[in-house]
């Protein structure tokens, strides 16, 4: 129904901008639902949502299984829709777990159906996600092309939050660097754009990170 579709998207939206507090009490509300009106594609959700927050509470293994078999429901379904989005959040759990490998082939396998479906609402995300998953390994210049273009893509979709976070990605990493004054003006440019918002965590992330290369300056 429309009401488990409202909280089933407002979960991801909490996720997505860090507001989690509440998550535990809409993870009940939202399984009383599907246990009244069950749904495959709901319940898909309600197992990564719920896996998503064992990864948050640093339950990683767990978390991880329980997204990957939400996964298999959605795809078992056989909707492809929104599937990225998905698949780009197990891929962040796996980096987060150094589990390199299997993050790699997440990656790969939503770069693929991001070219099958043409849906490319989260592509500048799973992007950020390949530079954080090179980052890690070591190849540095392949990760600053990666959120470079995940700026460039953000942008042109006006997806200011996907932008921010990928320029937060690469302002840390040039920082990291010693290109402090470079790092500070990228991302400088894309938070000043923000009016409001800046509880999120993405805002709060770059504004630290922003009084950090500040210091250096």
């Amino acid at each position: 129904g429309n009401q488990e579709l409202a909280l089933d998207f407002y979960l991801f939206l909490c996720f997505f901008n860090g507001r989690t507090k509440d998550i535990t009490a809409l993870l009940h509300e939202f399984q009383v639902m599907l246990e009244k009106t069950p749904s495959p594609l709901h319940y898909a959700d309600f197992e990564i949502l719920r896996g998503l927050l064992s990864v948050l509470k640093d339950q990683r293994e767990d978390g991880i299984k329980q997204m990957i078999r939400g996964i298999r429901i959605y795809q078992n379904s056989g909707i492809k829709c929104q599937l990225s989005m998905r698949k780009t959040l197990l891929a962040e759990a796996f980096i987060n777990n150094e589990q390199w490998d299997e993050a790699a082939s997440v990656i790969q396998a939503t770069e693929d159906l991001i070219e099958e479906t043409q849906e490319r609402f989260f592509q500048a995300e799973n992007l950020r996600v390949k530079g954080m998953l090179l980052e890690n390994i070591g190849r540095i210049k392949e990760a600053e092309t990666c959120y470079l273009e995940a700026m460039e893509i953000a942008r042109n979709q006006k997806a200011k939050t996907l932008e921010l976070r990928a320029a937060t990605s690469l302002a840390h990493l040039w920082g990291k660097q010693g290109w402090f004054a470079e790092a500070h003006q990228t991302l400088g440019e894309v938070y000043s754009w923000f009016t409001e918002g800046f509880e999120t965590v993405d805002l709060k992330k770059a504004h630290e990170l922003l009084e950090e290369l500040g210091s250096y300056l």
